[in-house]
C-alpha cells in the first residue's frame, strides 16, 4: 500500500513537471515570437494601419453620430421661447449622443459574448494555443514572402486564419455530437 502511494507521489510529480515545461514552453514561444513581431518592420506597418484604420472609422463614425444628433437637435429651435429651445436643443443632443453610444456598447457586449462562448465550447484547449503561436510565428517570420502572394494585411490574415480555424473546431465537434460522440 505504501509502495503505491510512493509510486503515484512520484508520477504526480512529474505530471506536474511536464506540465510547468509545457508552460513554460509555450511562454518562451509566444515571447520570443512577439519580440520578433516588434523587430519586423513589414509586420508594424501592417500592425499600425490596422489600427489608424479603426481609428479612422471611429472617428468618422462619431462624426456621423455628432452630425445626426445637431440634425436631430435642431427640432428644438422650433419653440419659440429662447430658453427652452436650448434646453430643447442640448436634451436632444445628449439623448441621440448616449443612445448611440448604448446601442453600440451593447452590441459589441452581444457579440463578444457569442464569440467568447463559441470559442470556449470549441477551441478552450492546448491546441486552440499552439494553432495561434504557429500562425502568429508563420506571419511575422515570413510576412514578406507573405505579402508578396497575398496583397492582404498581415494582422488581418492572422485574424481570418484564427477565424478559418474556429470555424472548423465548431463544426467538427458539432458533427461529433450529431453522431453521438459527445
Amino acid at each position: 500500500m505504501r509502495i503505491c502511494k510512493q509510486r503515484k507521489q512520484k508520477l504526480f510529480k512529474k505530471g506536474v513537471g511536464f506540465d510547468t515545461m509545457h508552460i513554460v514552453l509555450w511562454w518562451y514561444a509566444i515571447v520570443t515570437t512577439i519580440f520578433v513581431a516588434m523587430r519586423s518592420d513589414i509586420f508594424l506597418d501592417d500592425f499600425t494601419a490596422i489600427f489608424d484604420a479603426l481609428w479612422n472609422g471611429i472617428r468618422q463614425s462619431c462624426k456621423w453620430i455628432v452630425g445626426v444628433a445637431k440634425a436631430l437637435a435642431q427640432m428644438g429651435d422650433r419653440i419659440p421661447n429662447e430658453t427652452i429651445a436650448i434646453m430643447v436643443y442640448w436634451l436632444l443632443f445628449i439623448i441621440v449622443i448616449v443612445g448611440a453610444i448604448a446601442v453600440v456598447g451593447i452590441l459589441i457586449v452581444i457579440i463578444e459574448k457569442k464569440v467568447t462562448k463559441l470559442y470556449r465550447e470549441n477551441c478552450w484547449d492546448v491546441i486552440s494555443i499552439g494553432i495561434a503561436v504557429i500562425s502568429l510565428a508563420v506571419v511575422v517570420y515570413f510576412g514578406d514572402w507573405i505579402k508578396v502572394l497575398v496583397k492582404l494585411n498581415l494582422v488581418t490574415l492572422l485574424l481570418l486564419v484564427q477565424a478559418v480555424y474556429v470555424g472548423i473546431r465548431a463544426y467538427v465537434k458539432g458533427c461529433k455530437r450529431a453522431r453521438g460522440y459527445y
